[in-house]
């Protein structure tokens, strides 16, 4: 992550000035494609701790009805890392590796046994804040992969996931459980993410008078195939008459002609 700007201050004045940089080759070490340039994003802490506490310790569950939501979430938001603004999401670490990923608990046990710090963000139920270095995050993969190998096919040699697997390890990973894996938000059963939408919580179609009672799920059932169930119309057996040609005009101009 490189700042778009610095600020400059001594006794007398406070100067703004642009970010040097970035301070990367080319490719990337990682997975040796070009970088891609992505912002811009909040680089300092988005949760006041204070406030975030005092916030919970108002909450009155009579007051609400969804107090377990919004005391999951605070609860969330107190265990983030303050200083980590970005996170990873072990689901797109799994697709870039192109492996079967361990569970998030033995990730974060691994970057714990290294000597690192990590939490979840409010924001995704499988992403990962950590302040270990992309490269450990990735030793970590390299590592799950090594223990754990499920790829029968040999990958493409320009594959960013064929880049990543076969670089050396440069940490040593231990996916023993670590007693801080587990997040006290979620020893506690708190809801922290939102409840999924119930069966048919779309929008619905428009009112319509009808005679008929019963929930939307019943006139669907009844009104399934409804088109097959009519009778096609039958050939009528009474033939029409024809109907009689009036005789023709005869015009002035025929006349004369006779």
């Amino acid at each position: 992550m490189q700042p778009l700007g610095r600020i400059l201050t001594n006794k007398k004045s406070i100067k703004h000035q642009v970010s040097q940089g970035p301070p990367v080759a080319e490719s990337c070490s990682h997975c040796g494609h070009r970088h891609v340039v992505g912002g811009p994003v909040w680089s300092a802490p988005i949760h006041d701790r204070e406030f975030l506490s005092s916030l919970k310790e108002s909450l009155v569950e009579e007051d609400f009805t969804t107090y377990r939501r919004m005391l999951g979430v605070i609860s969330m938001m107190e265990e983030e890392l303050p200083d980590v603004p970005l996170y990873y999401v072990l689901d797109r670490l799994a697709r870039v590796a192109s492996i079967n990923l361990c569970k998030m608990v033995q990730f974060r046990s691994a970057l714990l046994n290294a000597g690192y710090r990590v939490s979840l963000s409010h924001a995704d139920p499988a992403s990962l804040k950590t302040n270990a270095p992309a490269r450990v995050v990735w030793d970590v993969v390299r590592a799950w992969e090594r223990q754990q190998p499920a790829r029968k096919t040999p990958l493409p040699a320009d594959h960013p996931a064929r880049f990543i697997l076969q670089q050396d390890m440069g940490t040593e990973v231990n996916f023993d459980l670590h007693p801080n894996a587990n997040p006290e938000s979620r020893k506690k059963e708190l809801l922290r993410f939102q409840v999924k939408p119930e069966k048919f919580w779309g929008p619905k179609s428009r009112a319509k008078t009808s005679l008929l009672h019963g929930t939307l799920e019943e006139k669907r059932t009844r009104n399934q195939g409804k088109k097959r169930r009519q009778p096609s119309p039958q050939p009528s057996a009474v033939t029409k008459q024809p109907r009689e040609q009036s005789p023709p005009k005869v015009t002035q101009q025929d006349q004369q002609v006779v």
